[in-house]
């Protein structure tokens, strides 16, 4: 019986790729012709000229010839090797059953040529002014033909750039200079970017990301190698969306460049060295994690908002769908007659959280626009990224159903939604806008509810915080940070909703959405690079938003960095996620060795001193930060600890006794109130404070074992082993006498013997 033989489901690409990574041109061949017979629909032509070329190089090395070009000749080999393959790995993936296959359907019939492209682009806009000249019938009728064509054009070339084949330096230097030309529509620009951004994240292309850094800077190209950097004018000549669009697209392929495009990783590695650059990488870094807590912040919504808001709503939702509004119970003004406040101040409170949430960076629409992703709308690719306009074919219907502009104006124009978000809602609102209270309708259809008109009843119904969803600022000109958080929206929304979302990478995945630690990192982080200034308010979020992963990976990334932010970071890494205080203390005496008096390294060294048990060390850090902010409680309080730890009483008493007058309700202050006076052998003192202690809602097992210690102390065994034994009811994973260790010299000072805890601990036990 013959043996069966096994193919592999897929090509070896990994392999492949590591071998033209590490130059190893004939080997990388060799392993192609053999993927080659397990998967015959792999094209080799290409793959058999760059052969045919490097033999004939092999041989003139071989007799000793030398060439001063034989370095570029190879890099050139190399690169074509690369290019051949990444063609082979995309036409497989149009031919294995995969959304490729059908975006390269929907790209037959049409040739796209650079002509035809920019013919049709230019032709567009042209025929769109020319509207304006006909009737109100023909101009409505002319339009909507107009609309329909140019976008089934628009959306067949979106697939076209994604099952595309490598650009050529032709082609990059084509589509760079007709997206930065005046020429075309800004909406056709805007999704051109967000179709070469797709396109390369799946398949790198060195032109491809050249487009998107050339945008960026607004530069016209002629080519890959284009002039040196210059970013003096970088946000004077590109339209904003434009711009951030770009900047996405390739900040989040960095990590995708294969070594061998040296000149690609200098460039970049030069771009992240002005300051204005490196601030926007940052911000945009900051706004990806609050992206990837999208689902989380819906979660808090629907657990901590949503009832609010619907127990305080003034509306009905019927079975069959209609809306109507509740009628005021003729009752409530006798038995409740503050009800209609308190229902107003709680809803005031709960917008009062959306908004705060949204202030913070939040995705706080995520969640409920989720499950209108599934029309058939969001089933073309490129209406993911189409920014909103009133004329799209797939809304016309929807449209001309709401009707009045102005309504669109308001809701559409100017509220804090992205794109596709947009595209939902007046769907949605036009599915329902039948079954809406009749005043409602009227009140839309009169165009009389500008922003303006929604201030105003947000004033007179004192609910003014709604007018902060979206500052009067950020209506009329959005920052370059407004405009790129939304479209960020818009990419998470399309990896995660996306009904073929399994067959994309997606740069919101684990091991890609910390894009900041794939940048070219020589000389980045060093004392002067603009990025050292904010890497570390990047941790910062990475913490506040306890994503541990994006905490690992950033600081495995500045391990060997000396820099006062990467020191900062490990140091704070090693004492919160690893537990590693001594590497904790050698980076922040290090940061003190390089900027005396720094806050937060002293704060941190103090931190895991305490850990350590290294009290002198820590009362001495927290002199210093109290010598720099006098009043701030929390140094006092620590301080206060260590001097007891140290057996400062005295010097700690008076300092407690301050607080406790101005902060009586503080359970930390009189917990080392009474150590202090345990301490001190004013047992009464202490053990009146313990009682305290013990009545408070939120006393702890610990409280309870230190009530047993002044007890004991103190004379009164029968109490004190009841204490004890409370703890060890709260404390199931300790024994007594491992705390009795752990706290050795306090009883040692008040002749506290071997044998009598040894007694004690019996006593318990009975």
């Amino acid at each position: 019986m013959a043996q069966q033989i096994n193919t592999p489901q897929t090509p070896d690409w990994k392999g492949i790729f590591l071998l033209i990574g590490q130059q190893r041109l004939l080997e990388a061949i060799t392993l192609i012709r053999k993927t080659a017979v397990q998967f015959p629909v792999l094209p080799l032509e290409d793959v058999n000229r760059i052969e045919e070329d490097y033999r004939i190089m092999l041989h003139y090395a071989g007799m000793g010839f030398n060439d001063p070009e034989r370095d570029n000749v190879y890099r050139l080999f190399i690169r074509r090797l690369y290019r051949a393959v990444a063609n082979m790995r995309i036409i497989y993936c149009r031919q294995k059953g995969s959304i490729y296959e059908l975006w390269m359907q929907k790209t037959t019939g049409r040739a796209y040529t650079h002509d035809s492209i920019r013919r049709e682009l230019e032709d567009f806009v042209a025929t769109k002014a020319m509207l304006s000249l006909e009737s109100e019938t023909t101009r409505k009728e002319k339009a909507s033909e107009l609309y329909q064509r140019h976008q089934d054009f628009m959306a067949g070339l979106f697939c076209k750039i994604l099952v595309a084949a490598q650009w050529t330096e032709t082609d990059g230097a084509f589509f760079t200079n007709l997206l930065l030309s005046p020429t075309i529509d800004s909406v056709d620009a805007l999704l051109l970017v967000s179709a070469v951004t797709l396109a390369n994240l799946q398949e790198f292309d060195c032109e491809k990301f050249c487009l998107l850094l050339n945008v960026y800077e607004g530069k016209q190209s002629s080519g890959l190698h284009g002039d040196d950097v210059g970013l003096s004018h970088l946000t004077a000549q590109v339209n904003p969306a434009l711009q951030q669009r770009a900047l996405v697209g390739w900040a989040f392929a960095v990590r995708l460049i294969p070594p061998l495009f040296t000149d690609i990783i200098h460039r970049v590695r030069q771009m992240c060295q002005n300051e204005h650059v490196a601030r926007q990488l940052t911000d945009m870094q900051k706004q990806v994690i609050f992206c990837m807590d999208a689902e989380k912040d819906h979660d808090t919504i629907q657990r901590d908002i949503m009832p609010s808001l619907i127990r305080n709503s003034n509306l009905n939702i019927t079975r069959d769908g209609m809306i109507s509004e509740k009628e005021d119970d003729p009752m409530e003004d006798i038995l409740d007659s503050d009800a209609a406040d308190r229902r107003m101040e709680e809803l005031e409170g709960t917008f009062q959280k959306m908004i705060n949430m949204q202030k913070a960076g939040s995705d706080i629409y995520f969640g409920g626009f989720a499950q209108m992703k599934r029309t058939p709308f969001f089933h073309e690719v490129s209406n993911w990224f189409c920014p909103f306009y009133e004329e799209h074919p797939a809304i016309r219907q929807a449209v001309e159903k709401i009707g009045n502009t102005h309504f669109m104006d308001m809701v559409l124009g100017q509220t804090p939604l992205c794109d596709s978000d947009k595209y939902s809602l007046i769907q949605a609102f036009a599915s329902v806008f039948d079954r809406l209270p009749a005043n409602i309708r009227e009140i839309i259809g009169s165009g009389a509810m500008g922003m303006e008109g929604l201030d105003s009843i947000a004033e007179m119904n004192g609910m003014e915080e709604l007018k902060d969803m979206m500052g009067k600022e950020d209506r009329r000109s959005p920052s370059p940070d407004f405009v790129r958080r939304f479209y960020l929206q818009d990419l998470y929304r399309f990896y995660r909703l996306f009904y073929a979302k399994n067959q994309m990478q997606s740069p919101f995945a684990t091991d890609s959405f910390l894009f900041i630690a794939h940048l070219p990192t020589e000389d980045i982080y060093s004392t002067s690079a603009p990025l050292q200034q904010n890497i570390l308010a990047v941790y910062d979020i990475l913490r506040k938003r306890s994503n541990t992963v994006g905490q690992r990976q950033l600081t495995q990334l500045l391990q060997h960095d000396d820099s006062v932010p990467a020191l900062l970071i490990r140091g704070i890494h090693a004492y919160e996620q690893t537990k590693d205080f001594a590497l904790t203390v050698r980076c922040m005496q290090r940061v003190l060795e390089k900027e005396p008096g720094h806050e937060k390294a002293q704060l941190y060294l103090a931190r895991a001193c305490f850990q350590t048990a290294d009290y002198h060390t820590a009362e001495q850090y927290y002199r210093q930060l109290l010598e720099s902010q006098p009043d701030k409680m929390s140094y006092q309080l620590n301080l206060c600890i260590a001097m007891a730890n140290n057996k400062h009483y005295e010097e700690a008493l008076p300092l407690l006794y301050k607080m406790n007058y101005e902060h009586p309700d503080d359970t930390n202050i009189l917990r080392v109130l009474a150590w202090t006076l345990m301490g001190m052998h004013r047992i009464d003192q202490a053990l009146e404070e313990y009682e305290k202690i013990s009545a408070l809602p939120d006393h702890t097992a610990s409280d309870t074992l230190n009530h047993g210690y002044c007890l004991w102390i103190g004379g009164d065994v029968p109490r004190a082993v009841q204490c004890f034994r409370a703890f060890l009811q709260d404390s199931p994973h300790t024994t007594l006498y491992q705390e009795f260790q752990r706290d050795r010299e306090m009883l040692a000072d008040h002749q506290i013997s071997a044998t009598d805890q040894a007694l004690v601990i019996d006593l318990v036990m009975l």
